[in-house]
């Protein structure tokens, strides 16, 4: 099922993100899967640059992104995951979009 664009909503993650970010990752190969203690980290110590997508409450998106210390004008992308659902929409593109137009993305 695909969400209509009025369904998805962008937002910053947060520590309870950790396991479902484990999950939606462990059920998109060939993506590797980390630890839920990573994904956690993912979700809190890189949350001002990564973005989670949601419909109805569940993950469908994310992508963990972060700062490089002393290279200001660059953003490292770490890992873009879309659930199977979701695929084909330009969501990737529309959460990039949403990561470099944060303050913490600002060089």
């Amino acid at each position: 099922m695909h969400a209509d664009a009025a369904t998805l909503r962008f937002r910053q993650p947060t520590a309870e993100d950790g396991y479902a970010l484990n999950q939606l990752v462990a059920a998109s190969p060939p993506l590797d899967t980390n630890s839920v203690y990573c994904n956690l980290l993912q979700c809190t110590h890189f949350a001002a640059t990564s973005v989670a997508v949601e419909e109805n409450g569940q993950l469908v998106g994310f992508i963990s992104a972060h700062r490089p210390p002393e290279k200001n004008d660059t953003v490292f992308v770490w890992q873009v995951v879309v659930d199977k659902s979701q695929r084909g929409r330009g969501l990737a593109k529309r959460m990039l979009k949403e990561i470099v137009k944060r303050p913490a993305c600002e060089g």
